[in-house]
């Protein structure tokens, strides 16, 4: 791969689990909902928390491209019903969110982004939004994308556009590297960059896409596509 000039990430599931951080967000917010409002903690379990989720958000399909705003909207709706709760949103949220972004790492994730980052410039591409800030990571990376509103979430072309933009180089310069097969592979694809799925769980690639131009189980595999 000579002529890669930079490297783009997926986060959630690229560089650390997802699922357990979420559910272990979604029950420290509910227990911290319960702590202040009696209404909450008396129709809401888990289980019914999670079908209200589900029904919001099949509801409002215009935020599902942006989770931050996709939260808000639903922490506002389910305050609503408590009255004087109303004005935690913010501050539930703001749990939601430190919780959110206590990951803990893959093995290898920390110390191949720390030598990639000597060679490449660095992109983080996320549908997600975890506060890299908060996880220490966030210097390693000089561009830093999260699908909103105004930054249409992967497959979308914009965050792969955006990240060539930003580093002045060719959409076939740069090479992402991310765990789903449609969201980050044929995402990056469509957009004219190089592919990498990095395959952290046991799953089959999807018969009706064409496969990446790499596939590694971890990011020490990746040095050595590069040469490193």
């Amino acid at each position: 791969m000579q002529t890669i000039r930079a490297i783009s990430f997926d986060l959630d599931d690229t560089l650390w689990e997802c699922e357990p951080v979420i559910r272990r967000a979604e029950m420290s917010l509910l227990r911290w909902l319960h702590e202040r409002c009696d209404h909450l903690a008396q129709n809401y379990d888990m289980d019914a928390f999670m079908a209200r989720k589900d029904a919001f958000m099949r509801a409002n399909p215009q935020l599902h491209g942006d989770v931050s705003r996709m939260r808000l909207a639903l922490l506002e709706d389910l305050l609503g019903e408590c009255g004087q709760h109303a004005a935690l949103v913010q501050e539930a949220y703001a749990h939601f969110y430190t919780m959110r972004s206590e990951v803990q790492l893959y093995e290898d994730a920390l110390p191949a982004l720390e030598r990639l980052r000597e060679r490449y410039p660095l992109a983080a591409l996320t549908n997600g939004n975890a506060d890299l800030q908060r996880i220490g990571i966030a210097p390693l990376f000089q561009r830093i994308f999260y699908a909103s509103l105004e930054c249409p979430a992967k497959p979308d072309a914009h965050m792969f556009a955006e990240t060539c933009r930003d580093f002045g180089i060719s959409a076939h310069e740069l090479l992402h590297v991310g765990d789903n097969p449609y969201t980050d592979v044929e995402g990056a694809r469509r957009a004219g960059a190089r592919t990498v799925w990095i395959k952290r769980a046991e799953m089959q690639w999807p018969a009706e896409l064409a496969p990446a131009d790499v596939e590694i189980s971890d990011l020490n595999e990746l040095l050595g596509v590069l040469g490193m």
